[in-house]
């Protein structure tokens, strides 16, 4: 801080942003402030601008200094309502839904376990097996490391979400290329599950797993290229395709789809940045989510027919560490008309 303040007195603009005091999190969760009050704060427009004020009681109470106003809406994704609401669509005949955890290994049960309840979600929605596929190594659920053997959790007073019956593939099982097959309806004898969507019906894909720029883990032997992505989902016959990513670096997916119509990716991250675990338990010893998918989910769960634009807005106030991003939307339709009850029966 001492070198800022010389900087500051030269004339010169570092860029710095931090805390009032130490800025402690208790070790179970990573949420909670563990000293009194504190005064999260950054520059901007020459100004120290207090973003939020953080308490021990839990309260967490928000600065309504208009200059954080204003340094909060230059940070927010836009929208205009009109933007894309000139596109037309059949009317909507059925649904269909991927959910693939990509990494494996007891590290990543966050990934395994958000899989697992995001398929919970969806039947509690009305969603048939025959009309979910779901991929994940299955390693976590009875490793030797987990104190409670057949069970995952999102939270540590969560109930299981561990369905075994809900697997159709385990990862290694599995090639990038398979995942074209999959989503387009091309059985075989090695594929027997696949999804069979047409140009009336929609496509909800959720993908957990860790990222690089330009891919997303595919296990420990392949990744899923941008490139490769796009090729697929350009050729899997939908109505509408609603595609949610939590990796790192996953804005970069966003970005290589921009064109395919009526497509929208929703992406934890930007193309630059890492997105971040956010349960912590110190009973399993491992994180049980993730913090852009914990938002996504009880947002859905909620409230199944909110907009997608209040459903990035609400994503956006409460995912940290990263920027959610929203895609290709020109090509999709109004996020303000536009909600999730399309993909929630």
């Amino acid at each position: 801080m001492a070198l800022n303040f010389q900087l500051l007195a030269q004339g010169q603009t570092p860029d710095i942003d931090g805390v009032s005091s130490d800025w402690n999190f208790d070790k179970k969760n990573h949420s909670s402030v563990v000293s009194s009050t504190y005064r999260r704060w950054r520059i901007f427009d020459q100004k120290y601008v207090t973003t939020e004020y953080v308490s021990t009681e839990g309260s967490r109470r928000s600065s309504s200094a208009k200059t954080m106003w204003d340094w909060t809406a230059s940070h927010f994704q836009t929208f205009s309502a009109e933007e894309g609401s000139g596109l037309t669509y059949p009317t909507l005949d059925d649904r269909w839904a991927l959910l693939i955890a990509a990494s494996k290994g007891w590290a990543n049960y966050r990934f395994q376990s958000d899989v697992f309840a995001m398929y919970q979600i969806l039947k509690q929605h009305g969603y048939r097996d025959d009309h979910i596929v779901l991929i994940c190594e299955d390693d976590v659920a009875h490793h030797a490391s987990n104190p409670y053997q057949g069970v995952l959790r999102i939270s540590d007073t969560g109930s299981n979400v561990y369905d075994a019956a809900a697997i159709d593939y385990r990862l290694n099982a599995l090639t990038p290329n398979d995942i074209g097959d999959i989503l387009q309806g091309r059985a075989s004898e090695r594929l027997s599950k696949v999804l069979s969507p047409d140009a009336d019906d929609n496509v909800f894909i959720f993908w957990s797993s860790h990222g690089s720029p330009g891919s997303m883990d595919f296990g420990h032997e392949y990744s899923m290229s941008y490139d490769l992505m796009r090729d697929i989902l350009s050729n899997t016959p939908h109505r509408k395709l609603l595609f949610a990513i939590e990796a790192c670096y996953s804005g970069g997916l966003g970005v290589a789809c921009e064109g395919v119509p009526g497509a929208l990716f929703i992406t934890a991250a930007n193309p630059y940045e890492t997105s971040h675990a956010d349960v912590w338990s110190d009973d399993v010893g491992v994180y049980l989510s993730n913090g852009f998918t914990r938002g996504f989910q009880e947002a859905i769960d909620e409230s199944p027919a909110i907009s997608l634009r209040d459903l990035y807005y609400s994503l956006a106030r409460h995912t940290t560490g990263s920027h959610v991003k929203v895609y290709n939307d020109i090509n999709y339709g109004s996020v303000y008309n536009n909600t999730m009850a399309e993909f929630l029966h």
